[in-house]
């Protein structure tokens, strides 16, 4: 096995090994293709992300690739199936070649029992409070949730550097402001994917028709899920369910496209409502620096 860290031409390359690796078995998704396109066009995350991405080949072919988190020092090793009798060298690696300075964590799924015996076995523990939980909804079970009266969708025009701007100013209002306060402007540095779907990118309008709300997701016929980025409303004085509605809309976007399940990682809230129910957990290992 050979390892290397990501390059800008490898973009194909890693899409569809996550593509290939979520076909394998649900419990992969925890890093599945949609995280990883909404990483890389995150501003205020994708150059050190990009540059912490592992990739591990058998010969010209890829069959790993490791995820590290410079913001929180957590990493998540994903081999295909094939190849996870080598997870302890590909740990190894992603020790000893991404992290930083301090502790690393390891994401791994709770039903891989020999990837944390392997993790136990090189001195990580489990960190009880950080697990994350992959939730999931049957969207032949989709439901209608209304938006309120005067509250409409509006559609996102990728192309119009506007656009681009509002969606970042709904979502990352206090991180933009502090880079405004510190005398630096990064929006622009906000990155399209080109399988980015724009009946897949929503945004919320209140009665003035400014923006309070966006989500997006993305979904890919080769695999059966939407996955769900991150939801943002920032109207505390609205009405409730505006958070449901445009999550809804979005499902039915989603449903329209082929999508037959639709999974968000985070806590319950506003999903539970929806349907939405837990799917996978994945545990969080932490190993102490040296």
């Amino acid at each position: 096995m050979k390892f290397r860290t990501y390059e800008e031409g490898d973009y194909e390359l890693l899409r569809g090994f996550l593509i290939r690796l979520a076909q394998q078995g649900d419990e992969y998704l925890h890093w599945n293709w949609g995280r990883f396109e909404w990483a890389v066009g995150n501003w205020l995350f994708n150059m050190p992300f990009i540059q912490k991405i592992g990739l591990c080949f058998d010969g010209d072919v890829l069959v790993g690739a490791a995820f590290f988190d410079t913001t929180f020092c957590t990493c998540e090793c994903l081999l295909d199936h094939e190849f996870e009798f080598r997870y302890p060298e590909f740990v190894d690696y992603a020790i000893e070649e991404l992290k930083g300075e301090g502790n690393i964590g390891v994401f791994v799924n709770d039903r891989s029992q020999g990837k944390v015996e392997c993790l136990s076995a090189k001195g990580f523990s489990e960190d009880k409070e950080s697990a994350e939980t992959m939730l999931e909804l049957d969207l032949g079970q989709l439901k209608d949730h209304p938006l309120p009266a005067g509250y409409h969708f509006s559609p996102i025009d990728s192309s119009k550097e506007e656009d681009k701007d509002r969606v970042l100013w709904v979502c990352y209002q206090e991180q933009i402001c502090r880079h405004i306060q510190g005398g630096v402007w990064l929006a622009r540095q906000k990155k399209e994917s080109p399988y980015m779907n724009p009946t897949l990118s929503i945004a919320l309008c209140d009665p003035r028709g400014e923006w309070i709300g966006y989500v997006a997701g993305w979904f890919d016929p080769q695999n059966d899920f939407l996955h769900i980025d991150p939801i943002r409303v920032v109207s505390k004085n609205g009405p409730e369910g505006l958070a449901s509605a445009l999550v809804t809309e979005l499902l039915r976007q989603g449903k329209a496209l082929g999508a037959r399940r639709a999974i968000v990682l985070g806590g319950l809230e506003p999903y539970a409502e929806l349907g939405f129910k837990p799917a996978q957990r994945y545990a969080l290992y932490f190993k102490p620096k040296a």
